[in-house]
């Protein structure tokens, strides 16, 4: 594989989709209007804050793609060490337990948690194998979590009637 098309599609990632959505953590909004209800109140808080450690992340592999060195071993443990992170994000959020009138927005939530799971592993495999095809998915799947985040805080404002 050519290395300028290798470090072209870390860059594209960039680009594509490792910017968190604004904003990205707990829905600034949303915790006033639903934390009458205590159970509201509770899972806004843990969507939050994995909502928070995920845009925080978001924000450092965004730094590490836009200055990528592929050659380096310290940068690769550090891409890593997000990609796991993405990952137990991801289980952590399968724990979450939504009240009835938060489903919808929790299962677009959980749709955008498994993208960006998704992207991890790919870029994960990308990263020990070169393989440009992981990379070029892991792009689509950030994307489309970026989007799905969108849809999700949508329809929280909405849940909560805002």
């Amino acid at each position: 594989m050519q290395f300028w098309r290798w470090i072209a599609l870390i860059g594209a990632l960039a680009v594509a989709g490792c910017s968190p959505v604004q904003p990205f953590g707990a829905p600034a909004a949303a915790t006033s209007s639903g934390a009458a209800d205590p159970a509201v109140a509770s899972y806004l808080d843990s969507m939050g804050q994995i909502r928070q450690q995920m845009g925080d992340s978001l924000d450092r592999v965004n730094g590490l793609m836009g200055n990528a060195d592929p050659e380096n071993g310290a940068w690769h443990q550090q891409v890593s060490t997000e990609m796991a992170l993405w990952q137990k994000l991801y289980q952590q959020a399968r724990a979450l337990n939504p009240p009835p009138q938060l489903a919808t927005p929790h299962a677009t939530f959980m749709q955008a948690m498994a993208s960006y799971d998704s992207a991890s592993r790919d870029i994960s495999t990308a990263l020990g194998t070169t393989d440009t095809n992981k990379l070029v998915a892991a792009k689509q799947e950030l994307q489309t979590a970026q989007q799905q985040m969108v849809q999700s805080n949508q329809q929280l404002r909405t849940a909560l009637g805002q």
